[in-house]
């Protein structure tokens, strides 16, 4: 007979700090791999399927933390920054631009996939160009994130 859940508990060891820390740490890295992975995998999907035919999709506007942030943060004042290898190794010419990735971002596959642009820029880039802009930009800082008190400021 299988044992109640309040009995399997209460046999349970307690773990203490020492013990956690590595096994957190190996969740965050199993996380990672498995976040590396499916951008690989996103990368080999877009390259196989077959353009939109009746694309009515113009631009990609973009909003988000810094799985989504191009290199808006590359011209803010704060510390997540992005800008310095080994990001941007995977990445067109090899150079770190701000991505939070080694290679693209997410909805640059996005984008490419919709027939809009290879990559989306950042809005706070001082060499956009209007065209650029029209087609998409992303508005999206890592760091961000909602606080529910935002709201009652005044």
């Amino acid at each position: 007979m299988p044992k109640s859940p309040k009995k399997r508990l209460k046999n349970r060891k307690t773990k203490s700090k020492a013990e956690e820390i590595p096994m957190l740490f190996n969740r965050i890295v199993r996380t990672a791999e498995a976040l590396c992975y499916t951008t690989f995998e996103a990368e080999a999907i877009v390259k196989k399927l077959p353009r939109p035919f009746n694309n009515s999709i113009s631009s990609a506007y973009i909003f988000g933390d810094s799985t989504v942030d191009p290199g808006n943060n590359n011209y803010i004042g704060t510390i997540f920054k992005s800008n310095f290898p080994p990001y941007g190794q995977d990445f067109l010419n090899h150079i770190p631009t701000g991505r939070f990735t080694n290679g693209r971002l997410i909805t640059d596959f996005l984008a490419e996939f919709l027939g809009i642009k290879e990559t989306v820029p950042a809005y706070l880039d001082p060499t956009l160009s209007m065209e650029e802009l029209m087609t998409g930009v992303s508005f999206a800082s890592a760091g961000s994130g909602f606080d529910p008190l935002t709201a009652q400021l005044t």
